[in-house]
């Protein structure tokens, strides 16, 4: 009894592991739909339908350019934040950083007024007053100094990524991107529904037989390390 623990143990286990990685994988990826209960008898029927599936790398390729996306509307959403608060600025933003030099901004409060003086009197830098906010251009071997100034001071100090062109136009730009992001978004997801209408029920109905296999096979070291 001991071989056929082991023997099973080795070959079946790792097989039905497999499978149910990639199912699940499958499964959580997919939109839920409803399901109705398929009639599945064995493991070897599981292990060919699962094999019939053909749309694991299409459906890994969607969500990874979702990600992508979601990242891309992320940026462009805080972008914007940024810009929004420094919107008096009248210049080119690109004076605002590039080899030599960096920006900080620093929303205004009656509680900052110290830390402006401060860094004023210790940072070499260049200040900018507007409505909302204030921004520090630095020279980038003084970003530790002024970091630490504001950590002392329990300030928040946001980094101003590089930007070309004056407020205006990155609005713009940026609100362009976005819907250029979320349209392509809403094509994926389309992709995705269609895909899921097709399949989630096989899908679901697969992982929940291995799911139960699974388990089975993970009392089998247990039980084999004795003779009954």
């Amino acid at each position: 009894s001991k071989k056929i623990l082991k023997d099973f143990k080795e070959i079946e286990f790792d097989k039905i592991n497999k499978y149910g990685q990639k199912i699940r994988s499958l499964e959580s990826s997919l939109i839920k739909q409803k399901t109705s209960n398929i009639e599945i008898k064995s493991l070897q029927q599981v292990f060919h339908e699962a094999d019939k599936i053909k749309i694991y790398e299409e459906v890994n390729d969607i969500k990874k350019e979702e990600e992508k996306i979601n990242a891309n509307i992320k940026e462009t959403d805080s972008i914007m934040k940024i810009v929004n608060l420094i919107k008096d600025f009248k210049q080119d933003f690109k004076i605002l950083s590039g080899i030599r030099v960096e920006s900080f901004l620093m929303q205004k409060s009656k509680d900052n007024n110290n830390f402006i003086a401060l860094v004023r009197k210790e940072v070499e830098c260049e200040f900018t007053e507007l409505q909302n906010a204030c921004i520090f251009t630095i020279e980038r071997h003084n970003k530790e100094k002024l970091a630490n100034l504001a950590n002392k001071e329990g300030i928040n100090l946001v980094k101003i990524p590089e930007m070309n062109g004056k407020v205006e136009e990155i609005i713009r730009d940026q609100q362009t991107l976005k819907k250029k992001n979320e349209e392509r978004r809403f094509e994926l997801n389309k992709r995705l529904e269609k895909i899921s209408k097709k399949y989630y029920g096989i899908v679901a109905n697969l992982k929940e037989y291995l799911d139960i296999e699974i388990k089975k096979t993970s009392i089998i070291p247990k039980v084999g390390s004795t003779d009954y």
